[in-house]
């Protein structure tokens, strides 16, 4: 089987691919699961869905706990710019309008939305990166989440609110600008009151 569809396969499948994987592979795996996840999405449940990328993600693998201590390059950088496909293709598409913080919405959860509000709170995911004392990880997570607060999708700007938020003790001063203007947006209640707190670093 082609290494990429047997770690997917395996990730998806919350199994162990009994596979030895070199940094450098896997970066290019995930990059390629975000690139193609509009693709992967169709073959698919969304339960199956968030539940692989718990899996993938975070501590059921531990892969990007790995990853973080890479050298940061051009494969990383790609990586980074890969998530916006995966906000966009998945959890943009499938989440609904549910603030996973609050645990209720004006309507019922997708699978997918609790996936997307801890993406980076996953325990060796995403989060291993913003606390790998490399500058560049560092930055990079710091870009990506000011990038994704353009997203008028509620449950992104909360997983984007979710991620600067435990970021803001030892980087406020780069996360202080992206979360003020989120508050400042025309968005509902929750979402404002959950960006007030996170700018009081008040979020758990």
């Amino acid at each position: 089987m082609d290494p990429f569809q047997h770690w997917l396969e395996s990730g998806l499948d919350q199994r162990d691919p009994e596979r030895e994987f070199e940094g450098e592979q896997l970066i290019e795996f995930f990059t390629r699961f975000n690139r193609d996840i509009g693709t992967i999405r169709n073959a698919w449940s969304d339960a199956q869905l968030a539940e692989g990328i718990w899996y993938l993600y975070g501590c059921g693998s531990c892969y990007l706990g790995e990853l973080s201590k890479l050298e940061p390059n051009i494969k990383t950088a790609q990586f980074f710019d890969s998530v916006i496909v995966l906000y966009k293709d998945l959890f943009e598409a499938r989440c609904t309008t549910f603030f996973s913080h609050l645990d209720r919405g004006p309507e019922p959860p997708n699978p997918l939305n609790g996936a997307c509000y801890m993406l980076w709170d996953m325990d060796c995911g995403l989060d291993s990166f913003s606390y790998s004392g490399r500058p560049e990880y560092i930055q990079l997570s710091i870009d990506l989440l000011g990038r994704l607060s353009a997203s008028t999708h509620p449950a992104v700007i909360e997983s984007v609110i979710h991620g600067l938020g435990h970021m803001m003790l030892d980087h406020r001063k780069q996360c202080q600008p992206i979360l003020e203007c989120i508050a400042a947006a025309n968005l509902p209640p929750e979402l404002k009151e959950y960006a007030d707190n996170a700018l009081n670093s008040c979020i758990q």
